[in-house]
């Protein structure tokens, strides 16, 4: 038997046709067979200039990253063995959604003649949550992020900040919640969804894409695996410092704040002030 760079390892590869793939404990990954509409044009890996470039196997868990030449792009794929659990969904009401903002994930059923109502979709759609346990001995259930090894150092201290207020947020609400960061020497690699992440993307461009968050939830209850909160840094400190040199043309005459968009507050503002010496 021999490995993806064609070494051999002294392994004996074992056939087992006669148990069902759910009773297998092990599997074979063919990954140059693998297609994607990841890739551009539909490419597999074989006959491609795609490549692995990277394969981490460990306890109930997989993944593999591609790097796509034609497209400068890695892409990830990671699986996670789903473990049991005491989980129990919360239904979507319409009318929560009119108090509440939230993710949703809908249960794959047949529409057929028995979905008439509303009520028939509404109860197969539940709510994307958390479902954080308690570590042995406390009675906090922690909701814990990890700094991606891509993010740039100086962020760490931003990305600490954010969870200790969010963590602040949930303690006054009355909860157990607690919601931390690991240490700066706990990073993870981007994409691994054994963890939940927060990612800092430094650009030389700016853009006016600030962040988006998706989250891995199981597909028939909605109970979060893995969320990560990919965050771009470059086009926010860009609105700071245009903010902040628009409050200045403010002070010094420069500037009409009341006839710029988003301004109107601070012209307010401004003008309540006493003068300054």
């Amino acid at each position: 038997m021999t490995n993806l760079v064609g070494a051999k390892t002294g392994l004996k590869e074992e056939s087992r046709e006669d148990l069902d793939w759910s009773q297998r404990q092990w599997i074979t990954l063919d990954l140059n067979s693998v297609i994607s509409e990841s890739f551009s044009g539909g490419d597999k890996i074989a006959g491609s200039s795609n490549k692995v470039v990277s394969v981490e196997v460990n306890d109930n868990y997989f993944s593999f990253t591609v790097n796509e030449t034609s497209s400068n792009k890695r892409i990830k794929f990671a699986f996670l063995r789903l473990q049991q659990s005491s989980y129990q969904p919360k239904r979507v009401f319409p009318s929560d959604m009119k108090k509440f903002g939230f993710f949703v994930t809908s249960k794959n059923v047949f529409i057929d003649y028995r979905i008439r109502r509303e009520d028939d979709l509404y109860k197969n759609t539940f709510i994307n949550r958390f479902n954080p346990l308690p570590e042995a001995g406390q009675k906090e259930r922690i909701v814990k992020f990890y700094l991606t090894k891509s993010s740039p150092d100086w962020t760490y201290s931003i990305a600490k900040t954010a969870c200790d207020e969010w963590d602040k947020a949930f303690k006054k609400a009355g909860t157990q919640v607690s919601v931390q960061l690991a240490d700066n020497s706990e990073r993870v690699d981007l994409g691994d969804i054994r963890y939940n992440q927060i990612n800092m993307v430094e650009s030389l461009a700016g853009g006016g894409l600030l962040g988006y968050g998706p989250s891995l939830a199981n597909s028939r209850t909605g109970e979060i695996i893995s969320a990560t909160a990919n965050i771009h840094v470059t086009p926010i400190r860009g609105s700071l410092i245009e903010e902040i040199r628009n409050y200045m043309r403010a002070k010094t005459g420069q500037l009409n704040g009341a006839y710029i968009p988003g301004l109107a507050f601070l012209a307010q503002s401004i003008a309540n002030s006493p003068d300054e010496t």
